[in-house]
């Protein structure tokens, strides 16, 4: 929207329906632009400008319902306009990871757009986004143990608080400049951060969202690279209506958490989130992340994850 259709003021902010013509935002949207989903044409529930402006389905059921109804061409044009109005509404510079578009509440995962286009990251690239660096794999990839970390310590940073469990690998207890972990010979500049739900939520909360921008500046500014790994599964955080760190007043919900993290992607292209079954999972990431060595910068992890391509996933 660009004018208010009340009165003709270009791009009024959010508090100028209720100031000027004390009407809410979400009633002024619902009453002069209504959305409808296109599957059940029931109203679509207003919950910020943004997503209201962008979503076209009450949920990603309906979506998926009414892409099975459609031709082939259909569905593809559609996800590839998904794409364009992400990118040009919200500036979006590099290709959306697969966090982004699983988090988008009016989208669908890299998964089905390779299955409709065959090569996500080449759509992409032709709708004008920025490479990640990422490799477009499927279901049938291999991913390849490109060395072995034995004779080869984890490196766990001193300030890290919750000592993953190793087994009988060596530990060393260490500064790093960036991250929980790493590893003692040929690292490839790659640094694992480990978080808990209540960690994840506590770093992208008001308080420490720009504590943890500035480690991003710092990793960019060292030619370092972080892969942020969650103890919890992606459908899990996704699923959680407070986070217990915080009030309701504060509005840390998953929807916030994940639009927090969707801009610090979009700005940096120095690390990439995926999310880990338990704790006990998240160590077998880190040492097949670990023994990828350069290649892990290639490769979306929670798109891995989710084609559970990691040998013990299987």
């Amino acid at each position: 929207m660009s004018s208010c259709l009340i009165c003709s003021l270009e791009n009024p902010e959010p508090k100028h329906f209720w100031t000027i013509h004390k009407i809410k935002e979400s009633d002024y949207y619902t009453k002069y632009l209504p959305r409808f989903d296109l599957f059940t044409n029931e109203p679509i529930p207003f919950k910020s400008r943004e997503s209201y402006l962008l979503t076209d389905f009450c949920n990603k059921n309906n979506l998926k319902y009414w892409l099975k109804s459609q031709t082939l061409e259909a569905q593809k044009e559609y996800l590839k306009n998904i794409l364009i109005k992400r990118k040009d509404l919200k500036n979006l510079t590099y290709i959306p990871t697969q966090v982004e578009l699983r988090s988008w509440e009016n989208s669908v995962g890299i998964v089905t757009y390779n299955k409709l286009f065959k090569n996500y990251y080449k759509l992409c690239l032709e709708l004008g986004y920025f490479s990640r660096g990422f490799d477009n794999i499927t279901e049938k990839t291999i991913l390849k143990h490109n060395r072995s970390l034995n004779k080869n310590p984890i490196l766990c940073d001193s300030r890290e608080q919750n000592l993953l469990s190793w087994g009988n690998k060596e530990i060393k207890i260490t500064t790093l400049p960036v991250g929980d972990y790493s590893i003692e010979k040929d690292n490839n500049n790659i640094y694992i951060e480990r978080k808990s739900l209540n960690d994840l939520t506590s770093t992208f909360g008001p308080k420490n969202y720009n504590r943890f921008k500035k480690e991003l500046i710092k990793t960019q500014d060292l030619g370092a690279y972080i892969i942020l790994l969650v103890e919890n599964d992606f459908n899990t955080v996704a699923g959680f209506e407070y986070s217990p760190h915080y009030s309701k007043h504060t509005q840390m919900t998953a929807v916030y958490l994940f639009h927090q993290i969707r801009t610090l992607l979009q700005e940096f292209g120095c690390w990439q989130i995926a999310f880990c079954k338990s704790r006990t999972d998240m160590v077998e990431k880190i040492k097949f992340i670990f023994e990828m060595g350069e290649k892990a910068k290639n490769l979306d992890i929670q798109l891995g994850i989710d084609y559970r391509l990691f040998s013990h996933d299987i």
